[in-house]
């Protein structure tokens, strides 16, 4: 059935194209593209997405059998709930996406055992009484960064004990994240949908840079660090009490937000942070493959595998500076020629090509 003539949650949750495009974040198949020409399939697409990815299945490897296995057991029970009244229907939905995602943990846990706990990343919707109310959370609880590729594209590094909440990117002309603790942010450039944090205390305005942004609870002020492109910080207000006026910062500069005096900051030549990814360059000249990809390793956690023997001899130019993760991955392949291509599932990248033209 062509995905036009869709008409249910479990039609889309059906298609393994659509399933790709969710939990790898790539699309390969136009699905964004294909929502702005169909707006009246939007919320169907919305809903989809929220209850796949609250199955969790992207945080782990678990074979494409073994997933699909778990949803056709479970889609029967949820069509016939889509034929009940509304309140019904998500009642029942609610509780039984928690027997789904029960069923795949245990398929998970059967087919991968040891799964290291740094390496998940917690996923939940949020509550109805969250500003966010349709949006994602992800929780770092483990010891170490941790790699999140937006849907937008764009990709965080989220810190141990941050948690980001994003709001739904179809229905507004702005992509919101609520960030509490500290985060790297690479935006994915879109003049359109400016990118907004919010922390409660301040918000950064971007369209397409990296900064990152620490605002620890309980911690005094909120810190900024700009390393490319342009971030404009602003004020929460709070009821009457006086604004702070807003600042503009460029790269390799920063700004703490004082929250009792409610004043930035600002350092002009600030010393960039001790973080690895503020101080790699991603700009390549005649640059061999295998260093590109530890660069990219190095600064994101990751494990790229690649055809060694056929890479060999594989040098390229190129410039990497101010794209997220998955940007730079497509440009590494459509440099080295048209039969290169990648995958990623959860921290583990496979880069596939015939050598570099």
């Amino acid at each position: 059935m062509k995905r036009e003539f869709y008409r249910t949650v479990s039609d889309f949750l059906d298609d393994p194209q659509f399933r790709n495009w969710v939990l790898t974040g790539i699309d390969e198949n136009g699905w964004e593209e294909w929502i702005e020409i169909h707006p009246d399939q939007r919320q169907l697409v919305i809903e989809a997405r929220n209850l796949l990815l609250a199955m969790g299945v992207n945080q782990y490897e678990v074979s494409t059998e073994a997933t699909e296995e778990a949803l056709r057991e479970n889609w029967d029970h949820i069509r016939k709930l889509q034929t009940t009244s509304p309140r019904q229907y998500w009642l029942s939905m609610a509780k039984y996406a928690a027997a789904v995602i029960v069923i795949l943990l245990g398929f998970m846990w059967y087919h991968k055992g040891n799964v290291p706990v740094q390496s998940i990343v917690s996923f939940e919707l949020a509550s109805t009484s969250d500003p966010v109310s349709q949006g994602e959370i992800y929780n770092n609880t483990s010891q170490v960064p941790q790699l999140i590729n937006l849907k937008d594209g764009s990709s965080v590094i989220l810190q141990p004990g941050g948690t980001i909440t994003c709001a739904q990117l179809y229905d507004s002309t702005h992509r919101e994240v609520y960030l509490k603790g500290e985060a790297f942010f690479e935006v994915k450039k879109n003049p359109n949908k400016p990118f907004l944090v919010y922390t409660g205390d301040i918000v950064a305005r971007v369209v397409g840079t990296s900064f990152r942004i620490k605002a620890i609870e309980g911690d005094p002020q909120i810190e900024v660090f700009v390393k490319t492109g342009e971030v404009n910080i602003s004020q929460i207000r709070k009821g009457d009490e006086p604004k702070a006026k807003e600042i503009a910062l460029y790269p390799n500069e920063s700004v703490s937000f004082l929250k009792e005096r409610n004043i930035f900051e600002k350092a002009v030549f600030s010393d960039i942070p001790k973080r690895a990814i503020e101080y790699l360059s991603f700009e390549f000249v005649d640059t061999h493959v295998t260093e590109i990809f530890k660069t990219i390793e190095k600064a994101y956690g990751v494990r790229i595998d690649y055809p060694v023997a056929l890479l060999a001899d594989c040098y390229l130019s190129t410039s990497l500076t101010d794209e997220p993760l998955l940007e730079k991955l497509k440009i590494i392949c459509e440099s080295m020629g048209e039969n290169s291509s990648f995958t990623m599932h959860n921290n583990q990248i496979k880069i596939k090509s015939n050598g570099c033209n």
